[in-house]
């Protein structure tokens, strides 16, 4: 007997908060085979990725769950942090941009924006230290560490 789509998708929920990912990718999986586009179990199955560690498999589940559901602003913030954790900030900066726009109240999503912008500052100092005379290389180094010791071991 197949058991109840939401009755699965809330044990890979409860599983994904456990941090039992494997069980929470088979029971997300499953619920795929008995709906293909279940947009729930397609995000939990990113996140799960996401959570995982397997950033690289998180924005291929992503970007693919953004085409059959395009604006959904959480799934726009979880890809833009995604992006961003592997390096690619400004490709990063335009989801979080995007899901800002559509949900501009969201705390968390400002937050990743505002946090990922840091980053991507820091990153233009670090550059354009390298242009400049000593003196003032040394003044955008120190910039770029105090930031990055703000926004180091904070989450997106």
């Amino acid at each position: 007997m197949v058991k109840n789509v939401n009755v699965l998708l809330e044990e890979a929920e409860n599983f994904h908060k456990n941090k039992e990912y494997l069980d929470a990718r088979k029971t997300y999986l499953q619920v795929l085979k008995e709906d293909k586009t279940n947009r729930e179990a397609l995000i939990g199955l990113a996140g799960v990725h996401h959570d995982e560690g397997n950033t690289k498999e998180s924005i291929r589940r992503y970007r693919m769950v953004n085409q059959i559901y395009p604006g959904d602003a959480h799934l726009l913030h979880d890809l833009g942090c995604a992006l961003a954790e592997r390096g690619r900030l400004n490709e990063g900066l335009t989801y979080l941009f995007q899901a800002k726009d559509i949900s501009p109240k969201d705390v968390g999503i400002m937050k990743s924006k505002s946090l990922v912008s840091l980053m991507a500052a820091v990153e233009s100092l670090d550059e354009l230290s390298y242009f400049c005379v000593p003196k003032e290389r040394e003044k955008y180094q120190n910039m770029s560490q105090f930031i990055k010791k703000f926004v180091n071991g904070r989450n997106f």
